[in-house]
Parts: structure tokens; C-alpha cells; sequence
């Protein structure tokens, strides 16, 4: 990242992650299904790729984030034997990030993943399910290029997931392992004189998951 000038740009790029707007947002989607399951999901994801600066001024960052997502899940069906399900997970989002020529600098932020799964095995105790994910996240953090550089970053994805509900009288254990081609846009702004810059490029994301949940009275498995 060497030779890098200030560039005088308009800060428009602040992302700010609202914890009552992912509420909202799960909230209403709760109200898609009579039988819902509802608790708390952790989730350890790694990401990599290239980043090339829009303006091509700058040279390509080789970007690594790997982190923790906790969060809170709704799942419109862990249990019942019906093919289809959505599930939506709110999240916050804390790892650490490297890019090249750059020191790890830490990254955090909020994330909304969605998932509608089919069921392809499902009995009492087990349900298997499929199928297609989109996600988006923004995160921020301070690279350390140069004093008072921060940066924020916009994953949007679109991937696949799998995963295996275990059911314990009332309650659901969810594992997960889901894979996603994303976009990634980065962009740093540096003030008193700090590099200033913005990327973006293809990068690929692999992340595994648990989650407990409650089932209401209604997800329960019927033959």
C-alpha cells in the first residue's frame, strides 16, 4: 500500500448497522408461519479474494476476514414434515481482517443471512435440509495504513447451505455449513493527510454454524 496520496472524497461511505432495524426485519418475517422455531445462532465464517481499487490507482489487496457471527434465528419449520422452510438470522459480526501489506486489523459490524431450505430427510428425531442462501453484511474497522484511516466494508452473497436439526423434546439443535461467491466493496478513508481508496471484487466465503432453538407447540413432526 505504499505510495499512497490523499484523495479529498466525500465520507458518504459511512455504514452504520442498526440493531432495531434487523429486529424489525425479523420480527415481521416471523409472522410468515403459525409454527415457528426461535433462539440463538453462532457461527465461525472465513472469507477470501482479490480487491481491485475502482480507480485502478492503487495496487490489488489480497483480502482475509475470519470471524464470529452471534446472533438471533427464526425458522419457520425445524420439525414439521413439510418440504419447505425459511430461516432468517440477525447478527453481529466481529473478526479480524488482512490484507496485503497491511498488519491484521480487527472488523465489526451486522449481518442478515436468509435461507430457504427443502427438507430432502425427514423423521421424528431429524430433518435435513437444503438449499439456496443470500446474505448481505457490513462491517468497519481501522486498517492502520495511517493515522485516522478507517474503512468500511459491504459483503453482498449469494451461496448454498446445508444443514441437520436434531430435536430434543421442545427444543432443536441446528448445525450448518453453508458456502457463498460474494461481492465485496472496501473502501478506506484516511483524514489529515491518510490514503484514501475504494475496492472491489469477487470473494468466496465458508462458514459452519450452530444454533438452539425453541419450537412452538405447533413444529412437531406428524407421519
Amino acid at each position: 500500500m505504499e505510495g499512497m496520496t490523499r484523495r479529498r472524497r466525500r465520507p458518504g461511505h459511512k455504514i452504520s448497522v442498526g440493531v432495531a432495524a434487523l429486529v424489525v426485519s425479523l420480527l415481521g418475517q416471523a409472522g410468515i408461519a403459525s409454527a415457528i422455531g426461535y433462539g440463538l445462532s453462532l457461527k465461525y465464517g472465513q472469507s477470501e479474494g482479490t480487491l481491485s481499487e475502482v480507480d485502478d490507482e492503487f495496487a490489488d489487496i489480497d483480502l482475509m476476514v475470519r470471524g464470529f457471527e452471534v446472533g438471533f434465528i427464526l425458522d419457520t419449520n425445524l420439525a414439521r414434515n413439510r418440504l419447505f422452510n425459511y430461516r432468517v438470522v440477525g447478527g453481529f459480526e466481529y473478526g479480524a481482517a488482512d490484507w496485503s501489506g497491511v498488519e491484521s486489523f480487527s472488523l465489526y459490524g451486522g449481518s442478515i443471512t436468509n435461507t430457504f431450505g427443502f427438507g430432502v430427510w425427514r423423521s421424528r428425531l431429524f430433518r435435513l435440509y437444503i438449499g439456496p442462501d443470500l446474505r448481505l453484511s457490513a462491517t468497519t474497522g481501522s486498517p492502520g495504513i495511517a493515522v485516522d484511516t478507517d474503512t468500511a466494508q459491504v459483503d453482498i452473497a449469494v451461496g448454498a447451505s446445508i444443514g441437520l436439526n436434531i430435536h430434543l423434546g421442545s427444543i432443536s439443535l441446528s448445525t450448518s455449513v453453508a458456502y457463498y461467491p460474494q461481492l465485496t466493496l472496501t473502501v478506506f478513508d484516511g483524514e489529515n493527510g491518510g490514503p484514501s481508496g475504494e475496492f472491489a471484487g469477487l470473494t468466496h466465503r465458508v462458514s459452519v454454524g450452530v444454533a438452539f432453538m425453541f419450537r412452538s407447540s405447533g413444529d412437531t413432526y406428524s407421519p
